[in-house]
């Protein structure tokens, strides 16, 4: 029940309270080097078993997270006089389930034909906090990489060869609850449907990119002030594919810690039969985007093309302006590729072409079909299957010529020595980033008539490489060396990153990336700074040797000498903020007075003010906004963060080998109270208020032997 004031006629409540939140794990790490043929092999293993149960939203809906983890790698490395090799081999898996308690929830009246097929459904209203409902398990395999380096020393060259095999896999079974949305009281009361999402269980898959590139470089002493960086990267980057699970056991995650706090609910495995389908859908190419009309059906093991060319070029310089060698000017550009992101396909996987990962409804679909609540993933499933027809059903869609997104990176920068101990370094960096993924919404309903621009079609998400990001950023240092026990470096940056959805190469749901685009069509009105932009930056850390009191005496030497204090201060500007409503987002009235600036504190947490703003209608059939809001994409800033670390250590030797190392943590050493997260909903109840802090003061003691 709320527990904050309300008004006898608001059709909802706040509850404000504490949310648990619990962390355990039995890790465990080791290595072992050892002297072989002349090299040193070293072999490095990490596991455990982590687990997580949080409710920060939800407090009667929690959050379990069990998983486990392992990790090993090899390493060879080998020198000689002209040369150095080095070798390296590791595989890596990951495995974790997480499970809302929600999901427990099914039909009480009809027993489940497939796997968390009849969950209950979840109700969306405007302003109500959103119930979370799902069970997803991924790192069903694991990634293996293998590198190969040599470097060759040849009078004024340094040169360097290599190359990497590399072999991510995993794999997603995922199932979701739908969920039904109103708009208003009056739908509730008549149980008419504004929308009606579901996605399409997953079942288990695996699958497999297969990715190699190769590189040289050379470090060339030009002359005694000039030095250059000459490089080239080739690499190339395999396709995502989907294949059906084989039926051999998933590996262990220990569920059974999740199950003793679930309250009688017990985690039973989704017993999918052995080799259901499932593969990545995709049609080849959009060829009319104002009437989505797209190509055919394209081959499950071939959904889209692989790179097979991608060269990356790189040039750098250090030259020495002045014959002390204590003026120096650096600068280079460099092109750098990465691959393609996986976690953008594998959401994705569809156990046939005909059923799409996810559909939605609208209200006028909803109301010729009699759909209504309850409705289950089991029925909307075959329903979106007969309706089909010979139609291919691809919920989410790729341009089936996607191209790995590249950055090219650009500096010039200028070092001076002020004394024998500072350093001052200042310069300019920045970096554009090329074929970066832009996901928006295809075939999306008229925001009046609730028509789809293709009636014979759905709606899903879009990707291609069409967005491009911009960062540029002035970077100073002042760095002392230990002198006179003290030892400091102090760091300011200026920046400014803009982007179309965040900035990021991730999916829409992770990472950086917004889904920002309200419009299929009207991309470029929505450039605005990136998701993590911070105009000023300024951190300043240091290392202090505490005299020792009493040096003469061996005891006082041994207890009060020797102790180091360090610590970092940090401060930044805030963050972007989206403000949005129900249906798009909001007119902004007056953005001067948007921001409180007087918040934050405690009692004082209302941050934006909403009499700034105003709610734009939204249309009864299509529920979106009856135009586009005055608001842009990332029209405001959150609160800035001020934060003080310190550290209090001391090393006790014991015999010439043997050494005990003490060491205090206070991470948040003031208890700094630090808003970081603000309700920008301007449909909720909460809006504009701060409703998430940084972690208060920890005190960490750490004691280790040394031998």
């Amino acid at each position: 029940m709320p527990n904050q004031p309300y008004a006898p006629t608001d059709l909802l409540g706040r509850w404000i309270g504490p949310g648990i939140k619990q962390n355990d794990d039995d890790h465990v790490d080791s290595k072992i080097d050892y002297s072989v043929a002349g090299g040193n092999l070293s072999v490095t293993f990490s596991g455990g078993h982590p687990f997580q149960v949080q409710a920060p939203l939800q407090p009667l809906n929690p959050q379990f997270t069990t998983s486990s983890s392992r990790r090993i790698s090899a390493n060879y490395v080998i020198g000689r006089p002209t040369w150095t090799s080095s070798t390296r081999f590791g595989r890596n898996r990951n495995y974790a389930e997480r499970i809302e308690k929600y999901w427990f929830m099914r039909d009480p009246n009809k027993a489940e034909t497939l796997p968390a097929s009849r969950m209950i459904p979840a109700i969306s209203y405007p302003g109500m906090t959103g119930l979370n409902r799902e069970n997803k398990t991924w790192g069903l395999i694991p990634a293996y990489s293998f590198e190969q380096q040599l470097a060759l020393f040849r009078g004024a060259h340094s040169l360097k060869f290599g190359g990497i095999i590399s072999l991510p896999g995993g794999g997603e079974p995922d199932t979701t609850a739908a969920q039904v949305t109103y708009q208003t009281l009056q739908d509730v009361m008549l149980n008419e449907p504004a929308t009606i999402a579901f996605q399409a269980n997953k079942p288990p898959f695996k699958w497999r990119m297969k990715n190699f590139g190769l590189f040289a470089q050379d470090d060339w002493r030009v002359s005694r002030k000039l030095v250059l960086n000459l490089g080239v990267r080739y690499d190339r980057y395999g396709h995502f594919v989907a294949r059906p699970w084989d039926g051999e056991p998933l590996p262990e995650s220990h569920p059974e810690k999740a199950q003793e706090r679930w309250g009688g609910f017990v985690a039973k495995p989704l017993n999918w039969p052995p080799g259901t389908p499932a593969s990545l859908v995709n049609l080849d190419g959009l060829i009319d985007p104002q009437n989505f009309v797209w190509g055919p059906l394209r081959d499950p093991k071939n959904p889209f093309n692989s790179d097979n060319l991608s060269i990356a070029p790189r040039l750098g310089f250090a030259y020495t302006m002045n014959s002390q060698g204590d003026f120096v000017m650096r600068g280079g550009f460099g092109v750098n590729f990465t691959g393609f992101d996986p976690s953008t396909y594998e959401e994705y996987v569809q156990t046939s072409p005909k059923l799409p990962r996810d559909r939605t409804y609208t209200r006028a679909e909803a109301a010729a079909r009699g759909l209504k609540f309850p409705v289950y993933i089991e029925d909307l499933s075959n329903l979106a299957q007969s309706e089909s027809g010979d139609r291919p059903q691809a919920g989410s869609r790729w341009n089936p010529n996607m191209r790995p997104p590249y950055a090219m990176n650009y500096t010039l920068g200028f070092q001076r020595a002020l004394t024998s101990t500072t350093v001052l370094e200042t310069a300019f960096v920045g970096t554009r980033g090329v074929k970066f993924n832009l996901v928006r919404t295809y075939n999306q309903i008229d925001r009046i008539t609730g028509i789809r621009p293709n009636p014979n079609d759905i709606q899903g998400n879009y990707t291609d490489n069409s967005q491009q990001t911009n960062y540029n950023s002035w970077q100073t240092s002042l760095k002392q060396r230990m002198t006179h026990g003290l030892l400091f470096n102090l760091h300011y940056t200026w920046g400014k990153a803009m982007s179309y959805t965040g900035g990021d190469i991730s999916p829409g749901f992770i990472g950086d990336t917004r889904g920002s685009i309200e419009d299929f069509q009207n991309v470029r009105i929505e450039r605005s700074p990136s998701t993590g932009d911070i105009t000023h930056s300024v951190i300043v850390d240091w290392v202090y040797e505490a005299p020792t009191p009493f040096p003469n005496f061996t005891a006082t030497r041994h207890v009060l000498g020797g102790w180091q204090i360090s610590g970092i201060w940090k401060t930044q500007s805030g963050l972007p903020l989206i403000v949005t409503q129900t249906g798009g987002r909001p007119d902004i009235l007056d953005i001067k007075s948007a921001v409180n600036t007087t918040c934050c504190s405690f009692g004082n947490v209302q941050y934006l003010n909403p009499a700034a703003f105003q709610l734009v209608d939204v249309g009864r059939a299509s529920n979106r906004t009856i135009r586009r809001g005055f608001a842009g994409a990332a029209p405001l800033r959150a609160p800035g963060i001020t934060n003080v670390d310190i550290s209090l250590g001391k090393t006790f030797p014991l015999s010439e080998r043997k050494r005990l190392e003490l060491k205090a943590d206070m991470l948040n050493a003031f208890n700094h109270t630090q808003y970081t997260s603000i309700d920008t909903n301007l449909s909720g109840i909460q809006f504009g208020r701060a409703i998430g802090t940084a972690s208060a003061r920890v005190i960490q003691l750490e004691l280790r032997l040394a031998f």
